[in-house]
């Protein structure tokens, strides 16, 4: 498969950011916890490929969280401002180079 981290990017020609939200338990991040939703998952590599910036897209899911819900982003580098933001509102994290220089950074709310 072509793109970063194996995945092809696809264009289809739709200005719906929703499009680069990959369906939840995809990516297998998978609850934590017996009582710990799914996670809601961003892809922010082909918005970045692309030269979009996706900031708007994460924090609009940041906002969409359930109680207990993680927030998964993908980037093609590790995304430190995104994690001393939300640190800062409350978030921990875990970070992960998932390879080809992509992270995968799960964000859960305990503030």
């Amino acid at each position: 498969m072509g793109g970063p981290g194996g995945r092809k990017a696809v264009r289809d020609g739709t200005n719906d950011p929703a499009r680069f939200l990959a369906p939840i338990g995809k990516l297998n991040h998978m609850p934590d916890t017996e009582n710990e939703a799914p996670a809601r998952i961003v892809d922010a590599r082909p918005i970045l490929a692309d030269g979009g910036e996706p900031f708007d897209m994460i924090m609009a899911a940041v906002d969409a969280l359930e109680p207990g819900q993680p927030l998964v982003v993908l980037a093609p580098f590790e995304p430190v401002p995104l994690e001393a933001l939300l640190s800062s509102q409350g978030f921990t994290y875990e970070a992960e180079e998932i390879g080809g220089g992509d992270w995968s950074v799960t964000f859960r709310d305990h503030g």
